[in-house]
């Protein structure tokens, strides 16, 4: 996993955590939650529970949330479905420009 990642100039620092600093970090929300972003601190964190694709999907949903608030789309990024679909339309193309 990488450590750091740069959207529009802003470096982000990203960070596998255990279950137990992720539900800190969500509060007393009882929905699953394998990663979550914050602007403000330019942090993303991941579940590190997961398994490497998963953490590998996760990301690239934080990513979404990220990219969408940076270019003045913060309602979009509400979205969820629209984030997680993106998120996974990116993955693809990236995954199979491997090949």
């Amino acid at each position: 996993m990488i450590k750091k990642i740069s959207i529009f100039g802003v470096t982000y620092d990203i960070e596998l955590v255990d279950k137990k600093r992720m539900e800190e970090l969500w509060g007393n929300n009882k929905d699953r939650v394998f990663g979550m972003s914050f602007n403000d601190k330019c942090k993303i964190y991941i579940l590190k529970d997961l398994a490497k694709p998963q953490q590998n999907e996760t990301l690239y949903h934080e990513l979404m949330h990220m990219f969408l608030d940076e270019i003045g789309y913060s309602d979009l990024s509400e979205d969820e479905k629209l984030v997680d679909l993106l998120a996974h339309a990116i993955l693809e193309i990236v995954n199979n420009s491997r090949t």
